[in-house]
């Protein structure tokens, strides 16, 4: 069985701040319900359950992902509650989810993610869900005759905001990383296992 990762804290003091921000989410939700807005009910609900993994698959209270991850996943999924635009959010929440699952891979399974791999998965999956909700609203547009997607100028745009918010929040996670564990899997040597 693995060690737990570095990038997991046991402390009390970060399950409290950790247990802290999934109330907040909660209460977010249940704003977001009272709003109207269902599919930011839905995307809080998946950040919780992704914020409570750890506790319950260890069936310790906690064991929480560091509270600063939950934190940069929280922030943008709050955001459209003080009046930021969720179109604006809806990506940087895909980020800090990637983050959440990045950090869990790490901790939970055989997987071991060097920063520089996990910043590019960040990416990479941040521009894939972003691709595939071009794909989404351009499916509804043809089915319905809405017009959801907008211009081709305004869709690439998106695409390169989303891109650009991935970047960002990989980079936050690698800063994190070394600053938690500065020899957490960095090996700057290529191929190393095949000489």
């Amino acid at each position: 069985m693995r060690q737990p990762s570095d990038l997991l804290d046991y402390e009390a003091t970060n399950a409290a701040i950790g247990w802290l921000i999934v109330v907040v989410l909660c209460a977010v939700g249940v704003e977001r319900a009272f709003a109207g807005a269902e599919q930011w009910v839905g995307v809080v609900a998946v950040t919780v359950v992704a914020a409570l993994v750890p506790p319950v698959v260890a069936r310790d209270p906690k064991e929480m992902v560091a509270w600063e991850v939950l934190a940069v996943a929280a922030v943008p999924v709050a955001a459209p509650s003080v009046g930021v635009a969720p179109d604006r959010a809806a990506y940087a929440v895909v980020a800090a989810l990637a983050l959440v699952v990045a950090v869990e891979l790490d901790a939970f399974t055989d997987v071991e993610m060097t920063p520089d791999f996990a910043v590019g998965f960040v990416v990479v999956l941040t521009m894939a869900v972003a691709g595939l909700w071009v794909v989404v609203r351009y499916g509804y547009d043809a089915a319905f005759g809405t017009h959801l997607l907008g211009e081709q100028n305004a869709v690439m745009w998106e695409l390169i905001l989303a891109t650009a918010i991935g970047v960002v929040a990989g980079a936050v996670f690698e800063a994190y990383v070394r600053r938690v564990s500065p020899g957490h899997g960095i090996d700057r040597t290529p191929w190393r296992d095949l000489r």
